[in-house]
């Protein structure tokens, strides 16, 4: 019997994105956005944790470790995919903006909250190379 033999591909840790469906380049734009994809980031003034930057009463939503956001990198990156995944709601009447969502929150989209969406937008999609 022959020994199993290594993958040749490599693992990439962002594949998580298609688990919860979606774009892989979208994805890891907005971890370089949050975070500089530092999963040891914190923001102590915000309160908000991990590659994803998820905020601390995010986190406690979705029952996370927040010590495991800072500390265990798939876990961040795997928690980062899962909340940004719910916010693709917003999509069918925001369809260009959604993942916006991800940053300013579920309220209405009027006045700062547009403003500030308009700059998160902005800056993902440069992460993207302008796509």
């Amino acid at each position: 019997m022959a020994a199993l033999q290594p993958s040749k591909e490599p693992i990439d840790e962002f594949d998580i994105a298609s688990t919860y469906g979606l774009n892989k380049q979208l994805f890891i734009a907005i971890l370089r956005v949050e975070s500089g994809l530092d999963h040891t980031a914190v923001n102590p003034v915000t309160l908000d944790y991990g590659i994803a930057q998820i905020n601390h009463k995010t986190a406690d939503a979705y029952s996370m470790d927040i010590q495991r956001l800072t500390h265990d990198r798939a876990y961040s990156i795997e928690m980062g995919a899962k909340v940004l995944a719910d916010f693709k709601r917003f999509k069918p009447r925001e369809p260009d903006t959604w993942f916006c969502r991800f940053n300013v929150g579920t309220g209405p989209m009027t006045g700062k909250t547009a403003y500030q969406c308009e700059i998160y937008v902005q800056r993902v999609t440069a992460m993207m190379g302008g796509q």
